[in-house]
């Protein structure tokens, strides 16, 4: 059984993450422009100024978000940030930076992203100019860990991005992306699980 104290622990922590999950969504939806394939905006610009207002809302969420990790929680907190997210999807990345930016980000059914991964739709040149670009991930995709995917990156359904890796373009379904090569195997799911068993 639990103790009074432990009792009111739990019940303010578990307060204060949605009080601070509320906040971030509200200040989100009322002050982050809503971000475009395409759109392209500049450092110390009212978009730019405004996205990182948002950034610095979430990252109250660091540590609530860290607890729902791989969990549909998580995948419930991208969706209320705006990523488009299928169904049966697994998520091992904390939703902070991702929260102003999640409009890019389009997930479909039976993804894994795991710990480590870098989904990043905003793209620079010399970190003055900015460009939008949507991240796709099919369906049946594996995203490894520490790896990255590029705004613009299009990942073909049963796809795997492999540890350490960047995907970038199009990557065709089926294809396994190692370092930043797209190989083509037959089966990139089979070919992960004999890789993860020795």
């Amino acid at each position: 059984l639990l103790g009074a104290g432990t009792l009111i622990t739990f019940l303010t922590t578990v307060l204060t993450s949605l009080i601070m999950l509320g906040w971030a969504i509200a200040v989100k939806k009322l002050v982050c422009p809503r971000l475009e394939h395409g759109m392209a905006f500049e450092r110390w610009s009212l978009t730019w100024l405004r996205i990182a207002i948002v950034v610095d809302a979430a990252a109250l969420l660091t540590a609530s978000s860290t607890m729902m990790l791989r969990t549909e929680m998580i995948v419930w907190l991208y969706r209320a940030f705006g990523a488009r997210v299928g169904r049966n999807v697994v998520i091992d990345v904390a939703v902070g930076g991702m929260a102003p930016i999640a409009d890019l980000i389009e997930v479909e059914d039976d993804v894994l992203i795991e710990a480590g991964v870098v989904l990043m739709p905003i793209t620079t040149e010399d970190d003055i100019h900015f460009k939008c670009a949507r991240i796709r991930l099919g369906r049946d995709v594996n995203v490894l860990t520490c790896s990255m995917v590029r705004g613009g990156t299009s990942v073909g359904d049963g796809a795997v991005v492999g540890i350490m890796s960047i995907a970038q373009g199009d990557v065709p379904p089926g294809a396994l992306v190692a370092d930043s090569d797209v190989k083509l195997e037959p089966d990139a799911a089979a070919h992960v699980a004999h890789l993860t068993q020795t």
